[in-house]
């Protein structure tokens, strides 16, 4: 629950319902609420979803916060009931999980390490092994083995690298397509349609025009190399891509065809 709070929440306020439990209000810089539920059994509840998306709470009163609460705020009273129900379920214990995807019908993909591929209904909490194709390639992409990823991508494909192969599937059919890499890679970027970004020998990244199967070059300006480990890729809504590395974070902007390192000297 401490995760849920940043250093930055202020306390507010200390509200106690009919039955004795107390609810403690925080609020953080950018003004929205949090909230711990001190219940009687004496667990403390993450209460922060009940009251999300409020504004200047006044005062919150019921006679059981854990079935409804009442909130008074500057646009009026809101009523909010609260289902009870199990928040946190646990499956696959004792698995290695590597990689999970949302599947369209509430069931949730996940990979593991050493013992292959899962389904999880969200509906009845029950794990299933999964199968799925092969995809035309040896080993078979849904075979045994870790995904570091699974990413979908705008339409809902889930994409995926499988040891030399770049894997496109769509969760609907299962009809797979694949794209053939130079080099056994494991951490990857769909940076927008048909133009992916592969990281290879840990420290090396390059561009794959999807639809030529071809590497692409951004010009001279545009890193590939790194000194320290690539520990992940991140392609933000603006279109700029940022690398996470042992030696600072990587920002490029292949619109402009430049890029920029970021250490401690640029507050990161």
């Amino acid at each position: 629950i401490a995760d849920q709070f940043p250093g930055s929440c202020q306390p507010r306020d200390i509200l106690q319902d009919q039955a004795g439990q107390l609810c403690l209000l925080f609020q953080d810089l950018s003004g929205s609420y949090h909230a711990l539920l001190l219940a009687n059994n004496g667990q403390w509840l993450d209460y922060t979803d009940v009251i999300a998306g409020q504004e200047e709470v006044r005062s919150l009163s019921g006679r059981n916060f854990l079935q409804q609460v009442f909130m008074v705020t500057d646009k009026g009273l809101v009523t909010a009931g609260i289902r009870n129900q199990r928040v946190i379920r646990q499956a696959l214990k004792a698995k290695w999980i590597s990689a999970m995807a949302q599947l369209p019908d509430r069931r949730v993909l996940i990979n593991t390490v050493w013992d292959g591929w899962f389904e999880y209904d969200q509906e009845t909490g029950e794990t299933a092994p999964f199968k799925g194709p092969d995809c035309g390639i040896d080993p078979p992409a849904f075979g045994q083995g870790m995904k570091q990823q699974i990413i979908p991508d705008k339409k809902g494909n889930l994409w995926m690298i499988s040891r030399n192969n770049l894997v496109k599937v769509d969760p609907k059919t299962w009809n797979c397509k694949t794209f053939p890499l130079e080099n056994r890679s494991t951490l990857f970027a769909i940076v927008r349609d048909e133009l992916a970004i592969i990281q290879y020998n840990r420290t090396k990244i390059y561009f794959l025009d999807l639809k030529s199967r071809e590497k692409v070059s951004f010009g001279p300006g545009i890193q590939q190399s790194f000194k320290g480990f690539v520990r992940d890729i991140l392609v933000s809504s603006d279109g700029l891509i940022w690398i996470p590395t042992n030696d600072g974070l990587g920002r490029l902007d292949i619109e402009k065809g430049k890029s920029q390192k970021l250490g401690t000297g640029q507050g990161f």
